[in-house]
């Protein structure tokens, strides 16, 4: 079902950076009104147009103008209201509580989710972006991720990182200039990491369908994340999903069988909360992965089906 709403042609789509908070629209400031400190402080204000997206072939769906503003706590998002019904609101994480962070970059098209523990409930804040202008939220984002980590830190020693980069040239080009890029902060070492090729799976003795993508699993000393292209999509191949997950949310980890394949569980959970991640990898993969985690962070919290 196509949107009726229409996205007004004299408001350009791209999004942009704001100095403060008083230079939101009238909407956003308006919402943002009594849910903020005065004297709250903005390290950055990250601002996106009303646009429409594509939900399918030949559906789209619209969303309306909305913010991030990133607090030396934590972070905000005020969303203008979509229709009369629905009215925009606020949401606010902070840093400590947020259990995992998502990032979808494909050609022009951009996805962020930040999920973690609201006031009384789990709390998601998710927006989506012109990648033409990612690099504008690149330096807030990733000062967002090191503010999750938390006090949790697992020492590596300057020998072991040194030896893990030098097989890091082994990854195929694409998953080692994502790894250097984007992914890896300049504040952590790399400690290890299991690369997962895509499998496909043949349907009706002629046709092949993937059932995993390529996947890379990296351990550091203050997170766990994975690198993955898109599953299903034709445009995969260009398409890149980050996921970070800090170690100090990490309830447990599992791996269960999952018909020939190798079901990866990361469970991250804060007060009452629980959000599970999961990772389908071939047996190999799968047991590599398992060695490496208990390695690196200890085997209490890791439950696997190849230790039966």
């Amino acid at each position: 079902m196509k949107s009726s709403v229409r996205v007004p042609r004299n408001i350009p789509t791209f999004p942009y950076c704001l100095e403060k908070v008083t230079d939101l629209s009238d909407d956003l400031r308006g919402l943002i009104g009594d849910a903020i400190d005065q004297e709250e402080i903005f390290e950055a204000i990250f601002v996106v147009p009303p646009e429409k997206y594509l939900s399918g072939w030949l559906t789209h769906h619209y969303l309306p103008e909305h913010a991030l503003l990133f607090t030396p706590r934590g972070v905000i998002h005020v969303q203008g209201p979509l229709s009369k019904d629905q009215p925009g609101g606020v949401t606010y994480l902070s840093a400590e509580n947020i259990l995992f962070i998502k990032l979808t970059l494909c050609l022009l098209y951009a996805r962020l989710e930040i999920v973690g523990q609201g006031k009384d409930a789990a709390t998601q804040i998710f927006i989506e972006y012109n990648n033409v202008c990612h690099h504008l939220l690149e330096t807030p984002l990733r000062k967002l991720i090191q503010k999750t980590w938390g006090t949790a830190t697992y020492a590596s020693g300057g020998s072991q990182d040194a030896n893990q980069w030098s097989h890091v040239d082994q990854l195929p080009i694409k998953f080692w200039n994502r790894l250097k890029r984007y992914a890896l902060q300049q504040e952590e070492s790399l400690l290890g990491f299991v690369f997962q090729p895509e499998v496909f799976k043949r349907q009706l003795g002629l046709f092949r369908r993937k059932i995993i993508p390529n996947t890379l699993l990296v351990v550091t000393d203050k997170q766990i994340f994975l690198i993955q292209e898109e599953l299903g999509s034709a445009t995969a191949p260009y398409g890149w999903l980050f996921t970070f997950c800090p170690i100090e949310h990490i309830n447990r980890v599992e791996i269960m069988p999952y018909n020939e394949l190798q079901m990866l569980q990361i469970v991250l959970a804060r007060e009452k909360i629980q959000k599970t991640l999961r990772v389908l990898l071939e047996n190999q993969a799968a047991q590599v992965w398992g060695a490496l985690y208990c390695q690196t962070y200890g085997s209490d919290h890791f439950f696997s089906c190849f230790d039966k």
